[in-house]
């Protein structure tokens, strides 16, 4: 599942190879096309769509990371200097 959630969101299809997990083809909007059960010996084919839908952490990138990281040190800074007063 976080395979698909991180398909999703970067938006691209995603072909996942697992020994002793869940194999699946997963495409860009996180949807699990086709999989194996736990612990099977299978081998699967899919064709894969090299499409890429826009997500918004490809669109935005790590900019909300640095704002949010922004906004709580001018909030400690705002806490720290009224505490002293």
């Amino acid at each position: 599942m976080l395979a698909a959630a991180r398909s999703a969101e970067l938006g691209i299809p995603m072909a996942r190879a697992a020994t002793t997990g869940i194999s699946a083809f997963i495409d860009a909007r996180g949807a699990i096309t086709r999989s194996s059960p736990l612990y099977t010996q299978e081998t699967l084919a899919e064709n894969v769509r090299l499409v890429r839908v826009p997500g918004l952490y490809s669109m935005v990138g790590d900019w909300f990371l640095w704002l949010a990281t922004l906004l709580s040190l001018s909030l400690l800074a705002l806490g720290f200097s009224r505490a002293r007063r």
